[in-house]
């Protein structure tokens, strides 16, 4: 009898110690297709915003990760290395001493450092985007409930951003002197069509000084007049669409604007090469996917009346710190809107012959609450399968500014 008892004693004792035991993720492997049937057993790979496409009805393949894809052009390399452990963060939340380059390499990012989400937020607003870039176009589909599609896009230029700061492949470098007013960059936004909203255009200036506010001016058609917005307005819907200024890109804001909280880090699915066109459902991209290293990043503004409560972002790990997904919240505290980026690399210079840099193929935005989506398609790539971006072509200021939005408006 006692024997029986030690038994069932040792075996009870030897079960807890298995419950008390760290849960294994369970990682899919390359050609497994992710769907409503069998998410769960994944889930640990998962984020909210992909398992609400999934319960929506996405399914995707996974497939290898390919890291070269994600590698910055040689310069930003170089910069990076040569500018470690040289910033830092100020008592304001500002970036010091950053001349080019990833400003924390991830070694430098701990989960107990209080100052680790900001480091994060900045690792992405600096990531790699060359020194410059050129859309030749874009399309936004807005997706109703019913499936019922809205389009607004733009051509011949549509986006242009000009880097006069963190240069790192195209000179001059790392500055275009003379920068009195310390402009990190310039940027240029053109919607060309629905008709009713063709030629609207936004150029905005940002500057390094975390106090120093953006400005902005917006070319209105109908008005045939060129008119000075707030920063505030970067909180504005985007055409109508389900994201803000700010929510280009994942997140296109100001870090300093925000509390940043480093949550934790997570092995995710994301899509790395998405170059090749996939068919939508709807607003539902279902483009392979692969495992990444991101940290989970919180920001909350500090802004009272913000559009949003608070974000939650997954940051890869890597020198791209790409933003592949994210989610929102409301002042009720309610999941509102979630999102993912789909990035892939893109041949740099005039004749996109040199190295590559890692850009947004395409984005979407869901509104959970309204039960719609955007999809932001063909960024880099046309429906056809061929480059359509142009980075480090030489664009220079002089293709910016406020007498650029009248003459290009007019057109």
């Amino acid at each position: 009898m006692k024997r029986k008892v030690i038994c069932f004693s040792m075996a009870l004792l030897f079960s807890m110690v298995l419950l008390s035991l760290p849960v294994m993720a369970v990682e899919p492997k390359p050609g497994t297709i992710i769907d409503l049937h069998n998410w769960q057993q994944y889930k640990e790979c998962l984020t909210p915003p992909l398992i609400e496409q999934i319960k929506m009805g996405l399914s995707f393949p996974v497939v290898k990760d390919r890291p070269e894809l994600l590698n910055p052009a040689p310069g930003y390399i170089k910069a990076s290395e040569r500018n470690r452990g040289k910033v830092e963060i100020g008592p304001k939340g500002e970036l010091l001493n950053w001349v080019s380059g990833q400003p924390f390499p991830e070694t430098d990012i701990d989960l107990k450092d209080p100052q680790a989400g900001l480091k994060v937020a900045y690792n992405h607003e600096r990531r790699p985007k060359g020194d410059d870039q050129s859309l030749e176009k874009y399309f936004l589909k807005m997706v109703d409930p019913h499936g019922k599609e809205r389009c607004l896009g733009g051509m011949d230029k549509s986006y242009l951003i000009l880097q006069i700061m963190g240069r790192t492949d195209l000179g001059p470098m790392p500055e275009w002197l003379p920068n009195p007013t310390g402009i990190r960059f310039l940027n240029i936004l053109s919607i060309d069509y629905p008709y009713d909203l063709k030629g609207t255009m936004r150029y905005m200036i940002r500057y390094d000084d975390p106090d120093k506010d953006d400005d902005i001016w917006m070319y209105i058609p109908t008005m045939r007049r060129v008119r000075r917005m707030s920063g505030a307005q970067r909180q504005d819907s985007f055409g109508g669409t389900d994201s803000t200024y700010d929510d280009i890109r994942g997140f296109d804001g100001r870090p300093g604007e925000h509390n940043w909280r480093l949550i934790g880090e997570q092995k995710i699915l994301v899509g790395v090469d998405t170059q090749v066109p996939h068919k939508r459902k709807g607003f539902l991209i279902p483009a392979p996917r692969a495992l990444r290293d991101c940290w989970v990043v919180e920001a909350i503004p500090k802004q009272k009346g913000y559009v949003y409560a608070k974000k939650v972002m997954w940051v890869d790990k890597g020198f791209c710190a790409l933003p592949w997904h994210f989610m929102v919240y409301d002042h009720q505290g309610r999941l509102w809107k979630v999102g993912e980026d789909f990035n892939t690399a893109m041949r740099t210079g005039p004749n996109r012959d040199g190295g590559f840099v890692v850009l947004d193929q395409s984005y979407v935005w869901i509104d959970l609450l309204a039960k719609r989506g955007t999809v932001y398609e063909w960024l880099g790539y046309d429906e056809n399968g061929n480059q359509s971006c142009y980075c480090n072509s030489g664009l220079t200021p002089d293709m910016f500014g406020v007498d650029v939005l009248r003459k290009r408006g007019r057109r």
